[in-house]
């Protein structure tokens, strides 16, 4: 059944993953649902939703039941990214998912009815749901693929000449990024590399696959030994042998080639030399960091 705040959901700003748990319909029958009932059918282009309902207006989220918590679907009509999670498209969980800020970006709940005898359920002329989690539909064109990424992360390229990048530490970077106002309402950050482009850099991704998760990949959308994302006047060719931080922990790709071999194109530093560059924590080597991409990833 689906709630509004209109109907009572998120009383009091009360509109964090905690409160959604805690939310307890028809004399306590009716909890939090699966991500899989509020998208049955998986992701689609038309009324991909329970009760063949199409996409809320703009950006919303509503919170779905799992064991880590904190977790969030796309229930919005925006950016062709319907029934994706949260995590699927920002590679983290959202800090407004943990309080009752934001609370405009969660305005929808679906409560499923559970039983001492049945695990949770949800009745729908749609039938019964599979019994795994469907998988997001990743765009297939390099067009569809550099528009998602576009639309999810606005990313921009910066330089000495726009916005005064002139080379630094990792953190240099991130402290850098993290001065300009993003259109999607938070300040911005360093792009990522691939989905969960961690500690671990890139572990969820085998390092030479194209096809990972690709609509993540904000720097490299065809994976990588591809180019990087369009959007910057310099040819990074010519300026010999260029890095660039992307979200993590001291990561940096290489957007240039090294050697003028295009396969280590879009290759992090330790995937071509088996290490994190000792020049990422600090000024050092300025000349082969003259390029920064900050996102602001979608709400």
């Amino acid at each position: 059944m689906w709630f509004t705040t209109d109907e009572g959901w998120g009383d009091d700003s009360k509109t964090s993953w905690q409160d959604a748990k805690s939310v307890r319909r028809g004399e306590g029958t009716l909890h939090l649902c699966p991500k899989i009932a509020y998208c049955p059918n998986g992701p689609r282009d038309s009324k991909p939703l329970y009760l063949q309902k199409d996409g809320f207006g703009g950006v919303q989220w509503a919170p779905i039941a799992n064991e880590q918590g904190n977790s969030w679907v796309m229930v919005g009509n925006f950016g062709g990214m319907t029934c994706q999670t949260y995590t699927q498209i920002n590679s983290r969980e959202p800090t407004w998912g943990l309080d009752g800020t934001s609370s405009q970006l969660k305005q929808n709940i679906l409560c499923c009815e559970k039983s001492e005898d049945s695990p949770t359920t949800i009745e729908s002329e749609q039938g019964s749901a599979p019994s795994s989690e469907s998988k997001a539909v990743e765009p297939t064109s390099e067009d569809d693929i550099v528009g998602s990424i576009k639309m999810t992360f606005d990313p921009i390229w910066f330089n000495a000449e726009k916005g005064g990048w002139k080379g630094g530490s990792y953190e240099d970077a991130k402290v850098f990024c993290q001065q300009f106002a993003g259109s999607h309402g938070k300040v911005m950050e360093l792009c990522p590399y691939v989905s969960n482009a961690l500690e671990e850099e890139g572990s969820s991704c085998p390092s030479l696959l194209t096809n990972c998760h690709r609509v993540q990949a904000a720097y490299c959308p065809e994976g990588p030994s591809k180019p990087v994302l369009n959007g910057h006047e310099a040819d990074f060719e010519d300026e010999g042998e260029q890095w660039a931080p992307v979200f993590g922990s001291n990561v940096w790709i290489l957007i240039s080639r090294k050697n003028d071999n295009s396969a280590t194109t879009c290759l992090s530093h330790s995937q071509l030399n088996g290490s994190k560059p000792e020049w990422g924590l600090d000024a050092s080597r300025k000349d082969n960091k003259l390029h920064v991409m900050c996102c602001s990833p979608l709400q």
